[in-house]
């Protein structure tokens, strides 16, 4: 039994190893689906497309008891990758920086073993691999094309390179948060930078912008709020000597719960345009 178990372990190594070479963005995931679905077929487990890129696979499919689904995303994220391991991404600009490749090994090597038990498992397990966690909506298209049918329980995990190597956490009640987005661009008038009284600068309003964001969790949220809101894109201009004529910004919010998710909605927005308003510049 120990043997069949470091193979397996061994294996799920070698398999996230090679999927983190070739990193795959969101809905354009064809090899890794391929790569999982050739690792279903060699442990002889039934599988079917669901979401393009998807794929859900199934044992015990005649057990009486309980169906429970077990569910990997499979996605990479447009990252540079700067690290210097043999197994690095090979593919400019594109990383699994946030862990799939190890989410989706895990879970063939739990295939693996479950398939060989399959015949005491008391109920139908399905396997779901996703695509497009990374904000594409992949869970929502993969329910929609059948993934949950029939299931009674489904079970996910995300690894936590903070916590000690060989311990998991399973606290009652949610462990992270949804996330949303928000994208904006801002439009002024340009002009040289020696002359910025004739100008509408929407890159100053973005810097005021991103400042006055930071206000939502630490000024307009109760303190046990747990919420997050995070610029990270600005993009502005070309010309060292040139005000712009727009600016576009975009960020990240973290929230835990769909009433606080509309709450922070309606601050960003209030925010976003009444600072837009003071710097004489278009927010869309």
């Amino acid at each position: 039994m120990k043997a069949c178990w470091k193979k397996i372990i061994d294996n799920a190594i070698s398999l996230r190893r090679q999927l983190h070479r070739v990193p795959e963005l969101t809905w354009e995931e064809e090899a890794t689906a391929a790569t999982i679905r050739a690792k279903l077929d060699a442990l002889g487990i039934a599988w079917r497309r669901c979401a393009k890129h998807g794929t859900v696979a199934m044992l015990a499919a005649d057990a009486p008891g309980r169906h429970i689904a077990l569910r990997a995303d499979i996605d990479a994220l447009p990252i540079a990758e700067i690290s210097k391991a043999e197994w690095r991404s090979t593919v400019p600009g594109k990383m699994h920086a946030c862990g799939h490749d190890g989410h989706t090994a895990t879970l063939l090597a739990t295939a693996g073993w479950l398939k060989m038990h399959e015949a005491r498992l008391p109920g139908p397990v399905s396997l779901i691999f996703q695509p497009a966690e990374e904000g594409g909506h992949g869970a929502r298209a993969m329910i929609d094309d059948g993934a949950l049918a029939g299931v009674d329980w489904i079970f996910g995990w995300h690894n936590w390179p903070a916590i000690p190597f060989g311990k998991a956490i399973c606290p009652e009640g949610p462990i992270m948060g949804a996330n949303g987005t928000f994208e904006l661009t801002l439009t002024g008038q340009g002009g040289h930078a020696s002359q910025p009284e004739v100008t509408h600068d929407p890159l100053l309003a973005a810097a005021d912008i991103t400042q006055n964001l930071q206000q939502i969790v630490s000024r307009r949220l109760p303190p046990q709020t747990a919420a997050v809101v995070s610029v990270t894109r600005l993009h502005a201009g070309d010309a060292i000597t040139a005000i712009p004529d727009s600016a576009y910004l975009a960020g990240s919010v973290r929230v835990g719960n769909t009433s606080e998710r509309d709450v922070i909605a309606g601050h960003i927005q209030q925010i976003i345009e009444a600072t837009a308003a003071s710097h004489r510049v278009q927010a869309d």
